[in-house]
């Protein structure tokens, strides 16, 4: 059980997600339709599929013009936020008792 949960934890991390914007007639947002999605043949009614937010999207026509994308989606598509990278550490002892020495200065003729 522990394996195949950390083969989903990896597959989890390395699997991509491919999505179609569509604008719901329902609430005049876009929102983000996996590709698996629009695909399936299990489709609650025709033309209507579930977004990534879990929204049930009603598509407009194509030619409708892009609007305002769903937030919940664009945070899904984002995924989670970036970590700040820690300030730079003092040098510790080791690195300060190992490190190469400086090449000498050239001297100045006087």
């Amino acid at each position: 059980m522990e394996f195949t949960a950390k083969v989903y934890e990896t597959m989890a991390e390395t699997t991509r997600i491919y999505t179609t914007w569509f604008r719901c007639v329902r609430d005049g947002r876009d929102h983000a339709v996996t590709d698996e999605e629009f695909a399936a043949p299990t489709a609650p009614f025709p033309g209507q599929y579930r977004a990534i937010c879990d929204h049930l999207v009603q598509i407009a026509a194509a030619v409708t013009p892009p609007g305002q994308a769903c937030p919940h989606c664009m945070d899904t598509l984002r995924g989670p936020a970036a970590v700040e990278p820690a300030p730079e550490a003092a040098p510790r002892l080791l690195a300060r008792l190992f490190r190469r020495p400086r090449p000498p200065r050239p001297r100045t003729g006087h």
